[in-house]
């Protein structure tokens, strides 16, 4: 999309009270979000924000486009130029929403040392990428060749995300097969948490299996 539209801009808000609901099962965040600060990295027009400034938590937003950015602050959003190596001049958070970002990024190992830096004793890392085992969920319609583009670096299943994580001295307190972790900071005493590399069996599986049901759409429109 070259231009952000109302109707895209709605959408991202939609996804942003998802969202929302999802952090606020945590314990810490059950309660009031007023006064807590959030950061959304990629945040395009800033739509994801918008359930949140509504809860009271003060937003912000970094993005590469200042088109898009333009269009977010039109609508009262604090919007800045920037990427994952702009975080630090953030200060402390506790939110960050990384949503449909990770799988772009060159060194996601090093954006996520980043993130850990700057969450606040108590704060959550949101991450949702679109993984193998979820392409018949995500609109690639479990054809691979949809998924497979030029800006999709690096590639995950649930278990090589949530292993990447901890490495990156991040607990994972949440995981689905939609590829959607949510992370807090483990302790400083285990920066480099000691799990295992996942099995590539999961990866293995969920192309097999995008084989298959592509297979079987291809069978039953013949």
């Amino acid at each position: 999309m070259r231009e952000p539209t109302l109707d895209w801009f709605e959408s991202q808000t939609a996804t942003g009270r998802r969202i929302l609901a999802e952090i606020q099962s945590l314990p810490q965040f059950k309660a009031s979000l007023y006064g807590r600060r959030v950061l959304e990295i990629g945040t395009g027009a800033g739509g994801v924000l918008i359930p949140f400034k509504e809860s009271g938590a003060q937003v912000i937003g970094l993005d590469l486009d200042e088109n898009f950015l333009e269009f977010g602050r039109s609508r009262g959003l604090d919007l800045r130029l920037g990427g994952v190596d702009s975080v630090q001049s953030v200060g402390s958070v506790d939110i960050v929403i990384l949503k449909d970002v990770l799988e772009h990024l060159p060194n996601p190992s090093g954006a996520l040392k980043d993130i850990r830096q700057i969450l606040s004793d108590d704060g959550v890392l949101y991450v949702h990428v679109p993984g193998l085992q979820s392409l018949g969920s995500l609109g690639y319609l479990n054809d691979l060749l949809r998924y497979l583009q030029v800006a999709h670096l690096c590639h995950y299943t649930e278990e090589s995300l949530v292993f990447l994580c901890e490495k990156e001295g991040l607990r994972v307190v949440q995981s689905n097969r939609l590829a959607t972790v949510m992370c807090v900071r483990s302790k400083e005493d285990s920066v480099q948490m000691q799990s295992r590399p996942p099995d590539p069996k999961a990866a293995v599986d969920a192309l097999h299996e995008i084989f298959r049901k592509r297979l079987i759409s291809r069978l039953s429109n013949e």
